[in-house]
Formats: C-alpha cells, sequence, structure tokens
C-alpha cells in the first residue's frame, strides 16, 4: 500500500515513495515517473495526505473538488396497456448478434440543449403491483419526515394509509427487505417466466443521471486515521438546486411523452411519496477530485494528466474528469485517457 510521497524541498519532483507491506513493515522506491491510479476517491486521498505533510502543493485548493457521480433514481411508475412479456424483448437483457444488449430511452443533445436539463438514459424494469400501494408512497413519506416538514393532516393521512392496508405492508415489506435478489437494471431477466424473481405486472422508469461538475462537491481529510498513520477520506457530495429542478422537469417530459404515445397509465414520484428532494442511490461512478484543467485555478492535472508543477506525479483514471462525461459509464473514457497518458510517457 502507499503509503507516503516525499518530494525535494522545492515540492517539484517526487524524489521517494514509501510503501507498506502486510506486516506494516515500510520499502523505498525511488521512482522515474510515477502514475499513480488508486480510484476516483483514493487518488485524491492519496495526493490530499501528501499536501497536508507540506510534499506538494495546492495553491488554489483545488484538490479534491468537483466530485461527481452518476445518480441512480426513479421517474415513476408505468403501468403499460400491453403484456409485460411483450415490452419485454426491447427492455430487458437479450442477446443480439452475439452481443448482450439492453434497450433504453435517452435525452438528445438538442432536447437537452433546448430544455436546459441534465442529460439522463431511462431503463424500464419489471415490478410487482404491490410496488404502487398507497403503502409505498406513506413509507416514502414516513422517510421524508426527516428532511421535509408535513402537517399534522399530512401526518394523519400517512398513519391511516400504513394502517389500512395491513396485508399490502406486509407484502412490500418481504418483497423489499426479505431475502433474495431484486429486479433491477443490471440483473435483467425480469421479462422470462423461468428467470424471473418476482410476479411482475408494472414497470419501474428507472433513470441515470449526469451530474454538473460543482466545486463545493469535494473529497476532504478527516482527523481519524488509518492503521498506516494517513488521514482518512470523507465525502462532501450533494445536489444543487439546478439539479434538482433539472430532476422534475425531465420527470414531466417523461410522463408527457409515455402518455402522449399512449404507452399506459404514468405514476410520477409525487404519487409515489417523493419529496422535493429526490433519494437515490449513486453509480459508484466516482468521477472529479484531480480535476483536468488548463491552469492550476482550475484544476489539479494538466492536459496531459500531470500534476499541476510537479514534474513526474501524473494521475490516472476518472478522478481526472472535468465534468461527469454525461450519463454513461464512464469506463471507456477512462480506459481512453489512460492509454493516452501511456502514449505520452513513452515518448518522453
Amino acid at each position: 500500500t502507499l503509503k507516503r510521497i516525499v518530494s525535494n524541498t522545492t515540492t517539484d519532483k517526487v524524489n521517494i515513495l514509501e510503501f507498506a507491506d502486510e506486516s506494516g513493515t515500510t520499502h523505498t522506491v525511488r521512482p522515474g515517473q510515477i502514475v499513480i491510479a488508486a480510484g476516483g476517491i483514493e487518488n485524491s486521498r492519496i495526493l490530499l495526505n501528501a499536501v497536508d505533510e507540506g510534499q506538494l502543493c495546492d495553491p488554489y485548493d483545488t484538490l479534491g473538488r468537483w466530485f461527481m457521480d452518476h445518480p441512480h433514481l426513479s421517474f415513476g411508475i408505468l403501468k403499460p396497456n400491453d403484456k409485460i412479456e411483450q415490452l419485454g424483448a426491447f427492455h430487458d437483457f437479450q442477446e443480439r448478434q452475439s452481443n448482450l444488449t439492453l434497450g433504453h430511452y435517452s435525452l438528445s443533445e438538442q432536447a437537452a440543449r433546448a430544455e436546459n436539463l441534465l442529460r439522463f438514459s431511462i431503463s424500464l424494469v419489471g415490478i410487482p403491483k404491490i410496488a404502487t400501494s398507497p403503502v409505498v408512497a406513506a413509507g416514502a413519506k414516513l422517510m421524508n419526515l426527516m428532511h421535509q416538514r408535513y402537517s399534522g393532516q399530512d401526518i394523519h393521512s400517512i398513519v391511516r394509509d400504513l394502517i389500512q392496508h395491513p396485508i399490502d405492508a406486509a407484502q412490500f415489506a418481504q418483497y423489499k427487505f426479505g431475502r433474495g435478489l431484486r429486479h433491477h437494471t443490471a440483473l435483467g431477466g425480469w421479462s422470462r417466466e423461468s428467470t424471473r424473481l418476482t410476479a411482475i405486472e408494472d414497470l419501474k422508469v428507472e433513470v441515470m443521471m449526469a451530474q454538473r461538475p460543482s466545486p463545493d462537491n469535494r473529497v476532504r481529510l478527516l482527523a481519524k486515521r488509518d492503521r498506516l498513520g494517513n488521514k482518512r477520506a470523507c465525502l462532501q457530495w450533494s445536489w444543487s438546486q439546478p439539479e434538482v429542478d433539472s430532476y422534475w422537469r425531465s420527470v414531466q417530459l417523461t410522463k408527457h411523452h409515455f402518455e402522449a404515445i399512449g404507452a399506459g397509465k404514468y405514476i410520477d414520484p409525487t404519487e409515489l411519496g417523493c419529496g422535493k428532494v429526490p433519494r437515490g442511490g449513486t453509480g459508484w461512478h466516482q468521477m472529479g477530485g484531480t480535476r483536468m484543467s488548463a491552469s492550476p485555478e482550475h484544476g489539479s492535472v494538466d492536459v496531459n494528466s500531470r500534476y499541476h508543477g510537479v514534474e513526474n506525479l501524473y494521475i490516472a483514471g476518472s478522478s481526472i474528469f472535468p465534468s461527469s462525461v454525461g450519463y454513461a459509464n464512464p469506463t471507456l473514457t477512462l480506459v481512453a485517457l489512460s492509454l493516452r497518458l501511456g502514449e505520452h510517457l513513452a515518448a518522453l
């Protein structure tokens, strides 16, 4: 494990790398060129610890900033007019010309620019009918109590829905928290009776969204240290109001589209108990933190992925992304930039 970066007195060149083995014994290496490729958060943590020890400089406080992910959310539920199995041929995983494919919808670049929206992709996934029960909306509102104020009448309505539908509550709890896998985009197989895990009556509108780069989203260091003596990382990551607004406008755009083509009844997130700020998950697409920029005022590495002001230190991985590269999986872009860095180093 990389334990410490040691630079020269002017901090413009790394002279020594200290590593620790499993027993904690330290080993040193005197490198020529260095490429740190430790992951979306760890790249920032390693460099922040070096700055904290005075081994590297971060004169404009850019290191760790512009952290991004691809939030995974729901735009609602579609109750289709056609049979679920018929839709499965497009929306579920399938083999085409020896490749595994999955049908999805996405917003065109022209539409995104015209509507001033963050881009997103939609996948439809089969779910049981219980997911649209009033109990589900009541449970979601219950979860929102810590983030959003409700009136006494609202709380009375939540409790009433939970009490009046005890069977639905038990069935949903079993579906949501019981043992076994749940259907989601990556799992596939929901449209086939032989591979489905639960009864399928409706379609969940699952979404992966882009996130705008913000300097306020960042990786920081905690006072708490790991077993090697380095400070641990903490993540400061949230949505801005423009991102929340983009989410709700995108929901309405999607609802209008599906209803306009007669796909079925569309239940939007507000009917499912969603609060003003949508609750979502991570796509595990950790990007930013050591952002690529033309000058050190706006990022950490230059156009060749070299840390600003240090002649032999390079960073590889999605941490150098200046934006969230839209909504798509970042791996191909990450690989392309790494190959480009390899060619640059080979030419030195």
